[in-house]
């Protein structure tokens, strides 16, 4: 597999208690050789599975409500493979930032 790019667009915001499931980033990651392998994975690090999550085409969601106080930045690798088989699957590395954006929690 060569990716030919997978499209990060630098530290992101993320707005502090959105829902589950709101879009962060969208991963535009593409295999060059797509004609022998089509579906390419997405794998987040176990570090931030609580907070975060990977749909099979590539858009990294959050999976709980970020509290800023907690945690104002998270910084997390995805893995993007040409294959589900660890065997014969050749894969990437993108890093992924993500800055939480303060919300007035006092109101």
């Amino acid at each position: 597999m060569k990716i030919v790019s997978v499209t990060t667009p630098g530290c992101v915001l993320c707005r502090e208690n959105a829902d589950p499931g709101s879009l962060v980033v969208d991963l535009a990651a593409t295999d060059a050789d797509a004609e022998e392998t089509t579906k390419l994975t997405y794998r987040l690090e176990e570090l931030v599975k609580d907070y975060f999550d990977v749909t099979d085409g590539g858009q990294v969601v959050t999976r709980s409500r970020l509290d800023r106080e907690e945690t104002p930045f998270y910084a997390f690798h995805v893995t993007v493979s040409d294959s589900e088989d660890p065997q014969t699957a050749l894969s990437t590395k993108c890093l992924v930032e993500v800055a939480v954006e303060d919300e007035n929690d006092q109101v």
